[in-house]
């Protein structure tokens, strides 16, 4: 999730760089570096100027690409894990059927 907000936040600022283009991008100054849109502009220098809209949007694109190609490498081995755990879970019910019934009943008397 982390990775596609950041990529989205980074199209969406250069999407916004031609409809404000002198209030967002990279920021440099006495705070410190700022990306987007700074409280105050004085004393600070833009970094990037009028590459800010290619560049974001590489690194943008870059971010959603990277995140989509790690959500389907992890999503099958999450899928393995939950069957394992429901087949641990179905192995416990069989092995300790007395437990399994005495847990399903306290599980349903706080509910």
């Amino acid at each position: 999730m982390v990775g596609y907000f950041t990529g989205g936040a980074f199209v969406i600022c250069a999407f916004l760089k031609p409809l404000f283009p002198e209030n967002i991008g990279p920021w440099v100054g006495e705070g410190g570096i700022n990306f987007g849109f700074p409280e105050s502009v004085q004393g600070r220098t833009e970094l990037l100027g009028p590459w800010f809209t290619q560049v974001s949007i590489l690194i943008g694109v870059g971010f959603l690409i990277v995140t989509t190609i790690a959500v389907r490498a992890l999503l099958p081995k999450m899928k393995n894990s939950r069957r394992l755990a429901q087949g641990a879970a179905k192995m416990a019910t069989t092995a300790f059927p007395l437990t399994a019934r005495r847990e399903a009943g306290h599980q349903l008397d706080q509910v």
